[in-house]
């Protein structure tokens, strides 16, 4: 936890792992990659009003330059009971659902 800032910790800890019934798993969050871009490190703190990261585990991880992925993330109105493939860290959904922004 000592990775995320302070602000964001709860959120982490509510959210970091997803209910399970048998093999489906809960979807309530949809994240979509808006854009991919490469910093190097010296620019990076001027994004951190923009991440959940502790400016210490950012500085640590990113050596050089980064890939920072700018997302937007919707919650999904009715959670949705996923199968997911082990290891898999996406998933495309059979169906669609409501989103709220």
């Amino acid at each position: 936890m000592k990775n995320f800032k302070e602000e964001h910790r709860q959120f982490v800890k509510e959210n970091s792992l997803p209910n399970k019934v048998g093999n489906k798993t809960e979807i309530r969050y949809y994240a979509k990659v808006e854009k991919i871009v490469v910093k190097p490190s010296s620019q990076i703190s001027r994004l951190n009003k923009h991440h959940i990261w502790h400016e210490d585990h950012v500085q640590k991880y990113l050596k050089v330059n980064g890939f920072v992925w700018i997302l937007r993330v919707f919650l999904i109105q009715t959670p949705y009971m996923a199968e997911i493939n082990r290891g898999t860290k996406y998933s495309n959904l059979k169906k669609t659902s409501k989103f709220i922004n």
